[in-house]
């Protein structure tokens, strides 16, 4: 009889119900971000903490099933229980469809597996993870159980407005199905999101083989920059993920407050990660250059609409980044400051949410000649952008812009 394999456990938050893993072909799975048992307690989720080591653990859709959402008593684990089917015919384009995640990413589970190189699920280091250090592992059990409650990080504080006679641009880069923008002089930058998906794979982007146009852009200031994460899902932040050298040249990284992710919690980036809570007002970068982030108050929370969004002027022309939070998830907004948002005019929109459907509702209207960058890739069950939204876009002014099969991560100069 051959020996039994060592058993294994992570203790996990459910990072994305409806996943994709990072392999040059994509397979669907259930993400969480786990920590090791010597982790799993309350000091290490403290503010002053130093944070931890994290481990995506990325399980096998074909295979599973999602979690359940509902809480265990408190001192009892969850072993084996009634675990809910997926449909993988639903995503999230309606915020109703992010019920379930956002419910049953608040709980912890404890994920028991063995490695076995034949094994469908994956696991590997969050931050810093290159192609080669991918496990395969075979997840025997999923349990959910009481866990320690992760601490707020310390508070954003914002640079001072500047008179410096600096000229600041705004690029948007073409990442695929992911995020990325950049606000820069010759001197610093602020990033707004930093994720890439299909085409642009994990193995392209380790590869070292494409043209990296953010790289070739921060590298060449003198000054750190400082990143905005719009909201936790990955693909606004997975190239983080992949890239030291990003992660080397950032200085703070600031997130929204409440995030449930616990991946900002690695020990990697902790110790310069800050929370904004509340609106920064408009401060200026430069004479009539102004940045303004907006921290949403959404009536229902989903993984979407719940973060931060940027406005971006430049001598009287403005550009949004919202994440992907929509036009119309904005106007029911409960800060009047959000709500007002779409009613302003813009030279540039980076389409929420990849244009999916949503996005086509509440388009803001366009200055002249404005531009609509479209954010999205070539994966099949997404489809985005939707006809819908490049056409509504189109109605309101704006001339949009669609690359869904980038071979690189080019800059697209918005402003």
């Amino acid at each position: 009889m051959p020996p039994k394999k060592e058993e294994l456990a992570l203790y996990c938050k459910l990072e994305q119900l409806f996943a994709f893993t990072d392999f040059e072909e994509p397979t669907p799975c259930i993400r969480f971000i786990g920590v090791r048992d010597e982790d799993f307690n309350e000091q290490s989720f403290t503010q002053g903490s130093d944070g931890v080591a994290t481990f995506v653990v990325d399980v096998d859709a074909s295979t599973s099933k999602a979690p359940e959402s509902t809480e265990p008593s408190r001192g009892q684990s969850n072993p084996n229980s009634d675990l809910l089917q997926i449909d993988w015919n639903k995503f999230c384009e309606t915020p109703e469809d992010c019920k379930t995640c956002t419910e049953a990413s608040g709980l912890w589970y404890k994920i028991t597996y063995n490695i076995d190189p034949r094994g469908s699920s994956s696991t590997y280091a969050t931050f810093g993870a290159t192609a080669g250090t991918t496990q395969s592992i075979q997840v025997l059990a999923i349990s959910s159980l009481p866990g320690p409650t992760p601490a707020p990080f310390r508070p954003y504080t914002r640079r001072p407005d500047s008179a410096l006679q600096r000229t600041y641009s705004l690029l948007a880069f073409e990442v695929g199905q992911g995020m990325c923008n950049l606000i820069c002089s010759d001197v610093d930058g602020y990033i707004f999101d930093a994720g890439a998906g299909t085409p642009i794979t994990k193995a392209k982007y380790v590869s070292g083989f494409m043209r990296h146009d953010l790289h070739d852009q921060i590298q060449r200031l003198p000054e750190a920059v400082e990143f905005f994460l719009s909201h936790g899902d990955q693909d606004h932040w997975r190239m983080l993920a992949w890239d030291d050298r990003l992660i080397n040249k950032i200085s703070i990284f600031v997130v929204p407050s409440g995030m449930k992710s616990i991946a900002f919690f690695d020990v990697k980036v902790k110790p310069r990660v800050r929370e904004l809570s509340s609106h920064l007002p408009k401060w200026q970068l430069a004479p009539q250059t102004y940045l303004s982030v907006y921290r949403t108050r959404p009536p229902q929370k989903t993984s979407n609409n719940d973060g931060l969004i940027a406005v971006f002027e430049r001598d009287g022309e403005k550009a949004i980044l919202p994440g992907d939070c929509t036009y119309k998830e904005m106007r029911k907004d409960l800060d009047p400051g959000v709500s007002n948002l779409p009613s302003n005019v813009y030279k540039a929109v980076v389409v929420p949410h990849h244009g999916d459907k949503e996005s086509s509702y509440d388009v803001p209207p366009s200055q002249a000649n404005g531009i609509a960058f479209f954010s999205a890739g070539n994966h099949p069950t997404f489809n985005h952008p939707r006809p819908e939204s490049e056409a509504a876009h189109k109605i309101s002014g704006f001339s949009n812009h669609v690359n869904k099969i980038p071979a690189h991560i080019q800059k697209i100069v918005l402003l």
